[in-house]
């Protein structure tokens, strides 16, 4: 896996209605890019809408600009968060 912060998350790790802030996308090139292509920047706020059943893809949602994606679980487990929760306590 990669290093992480403290109290940070992936995406994969949030529940559903769970908002959080991208804080790094821990991919090759190629793969960052098409994180990138579906919207999700560092430093984005995201929502899990819902969670597919059987292993299925992540529904997530940009809460600035409610852009909606579809992202693998595969993908979302490289993806660094920092729960809104988190920076509460």
């Amino acid at each position: 896996m990669f290093p992480r912060k403290e109290g940070s998350l992936t995406l994969l790790e949030l529940v559903e209605g769970e908002t959080a802030a991208i804080h790094a996308l821990h991919n090759d090139g190629v793969t960052k890019k098409r994180i990138q292509a579906l919207g999700l920047f560092e430093g984005r706020r995201v929502c899990v809408i819902a969670r597919a059943p059987f292993s299925g893809p992540l529904l997530v949602e940009d809460v600035v600009t409610g852009a909606r994606v579809m992202i693998a679980r595969d993908l979302a487990e490289h993806i660094e968060v920092a729960s809104d929760d988190a920076s509460a306590s």
